[in-house]
């Protein structure tokens, strides 16, 4: 039987062509009407509309074509099915698929696939993957498509995420329009906290099910801020931007919760930095403070804040710590004053 070879048009129709006459030249070549979505285990399917080649001979297709393959991304971050089994298909073909993302849940990610029809009117359709998101060890964002038990193709995104307004993680994608500008993002509705030792986390839902545990390499925590430096991608192939997350708030120390830096996030909250630390006085009024989660696990981040910052936060508590004679105190889920 024939092989058969499969591919997209830049309106994401489907292209079917066969009958070798020579090297990579085929016999026929018909464009076919219909939409793209996917199934389960996100298998990708085509809903066959009509023939669009105009011969009026029918296109041998069944109403609906089911691929198997496996999903990824090329450069420039554009969606690819690269077919692995359907029928005739010639194993190793690619579907590039014409569009955008526009939208990340905790357990899927959307895209927007864009096209015309026969008549030239323009039509877009979304179909959705399920999964779930994470972080790559050079701190890159990873969704992992569910393809069965146990079973996930990753899509690997760029270098290019940052936190916009009110915290929130967003990335940039790389394709560009006319004016030089970047066409579009994405964001994902998260939360931020320090869980382990050197580590910046964002929360996607309260199960931790999607989660980026992104690498710190430094942490500076001042009066009204904390940043964190944090490198994006691999440095021996050359590929690695540094980037500055800075998180603005204050310090507050509350009965019973131990320390804690609320961030400035408008009406959402996107920041939960909880801590226990070890604090100690050093001359001038100037305290040195060691921070640990909330299980008492070290997080690797030590700073300095003046007697000013906890000012009104508690005379009792300055108190205590003035008046030890060790000069230190730690402070967290149990401390009382």
């Amino acid at each position: 039987m024939a092989k058969v070879k499969y591919e997209l048009d830049p309106h994401n129709r489907l292209i079917a062509s066969g009958g070798l006459k020579g090297p990579g030249v085929f016999k026929y070549r018909r464009v076919t009407e219909g939409r793209l979505t996917v199934g389960g285990n996100n298998d990708l399917i085509y809903h066959v509309k009509s023939p669009v080649d105009g011969d009026g001979t029918e296109s041998g297709l069944p109403h609906q074509v089911k691929f198997r393959g496996r999903w990824s991304l090329s450069q420039g971050d554009k969606l690819v099915y690269t077919l692995t089994k359907w029928r005739r298909a010639s194993l190793g073909d690619e579907l590039t698929l014409k569009g955008q993302f526009v939208k990340a849940d905790s357990g899927s990610l959307t895209f927007a696939c864009s096209g015309r029809d026969a008549d030239g009117k323009k039509r877009v359709h979304s179909i959705c993957l399920s999964g779930y998101w994470s972080a790559g060890r050079d701190n890159r964002l990873i969704f992992r498509v569910k393809r069965g038990s146990n079973t996930y193709d990753r899509l690997n995104f760029g270098l290019a995420w940052d936190i916009g307004k009110e915290h929130r993680l967003r990335y940039a994608f790389r394709e560009r329009n006319s004016s030089g500008a970047r066409k579009n993002a994405i964001s994902f509705d998260g939360k931020w906290r320090l869980l382990r030792k050197r580590y910046l986390t964002y929360s996607l839902d309260a199960a931790d099910d999607s989660r980026f545990d992104f690498r710190i390499g430094s942490a500076l925590a001042e009066k009204r801020k904390i940043r964190f430096e944090v490198g994006i991608g691999a440095r021996a192939s050359g590929r690695c931007i540094e980037r500055s997350l800075v998180f603005y708030g204050r310090w507050k120390l509350q009965r019973g919760a131990g320390l804690r830096f609320e961030a400035e996030t408008g009406a959402g909250r996107r920041c939960d930095f909880r801590f226990e630390a070890r604090l100690r006085e050093r001359k001038g009024r100037i305290y040195e403070i060691d921070l640990f989660n909330t299980r008492g696990r070290d997080l690797g981040i030590s700073f300095t804040l003046s007697k000013s910052v906890f000012e009104g936060m508690g005379k009792a508590f300055m108190k205590a710590v003035i008046s030890r004679k060790e000069k230190g105190l730690y402070i967290g889920s149990g401390f009382a004053w």
